[in-house]
């Protein structure tokens, strides 16, 4: 089952920050390389995929394409 980051926060275990932080970045950076800019980061808006571990950035209703 699939999972936010929010609720892997409520979890007893402990987290690790250095992949969390370089999965969400990567996300973001793939993102603005599009010229998307998503205005709503927050852990209830990080899905972890327990198929492959790897964090992903989701809901897109504040998202905004920019123009250079």
């Amino acid at each position: 089952m699939d999972e936010t980051l929010s609720d892997m926060i409520q979890r007893p275990e402990p987290l690790d920050g250095k992949k969390l932080f370089k999965d969400i970045v990567k996300s973001v950076l793939q993102l603005h390389e599009h010229y998307i800019i998503h205005r709503d980061i927050k852990p209830s808006n990080i899905m972890s995929s327990h198929a492959t571990g790897v964090l992903k950035v989701i809901d897109y209703g504040m998202a905004k394409e920019v123009e250079f």
